[in-house]
């Protein structure tokens, strides 16, 4: 059975819901470890960007398809060059 673009952006958007506590929770705990010296780090956004790339990996496991073939992973590298650069 086919779907419609509503319920797919419907499904997105709850499941972008539903992680977000889980990498806020991530992200507090990071923070409050003693993993990261506060004073060795400047103040910009090199640091948070880097734990906006490791928070993506968290998302990436969080949802990834552990049966996926050769085709799945590549319509999820078409789906990304699309988002990236604007393939549309």
């Amino acid at each position: 059975m086919a779907t419609t673009k509503e319920k797919v952006r419907e499904r997105v958007i709850e499941m972008l819901d539903d992680i977000r506590p889980h990498l806020e929770n991530k992200l507090d705990k990071l923070l409050n470890s003693d993993f990261i010296d506060f004073e060795k780090e400047d103040d910009n956004y090199y640091l948070p960007k880097n734990i906006m790339q490791a928070l993506a990996r968290e998302m990436e496991f969080q949802y990834e398809n552990i049966h996926a073939n050769r085709a799945d992973n590549r319509k999820i590298n078409e789906l990304y060059r699309a988002i990236r650069y604007g393939a549309f």
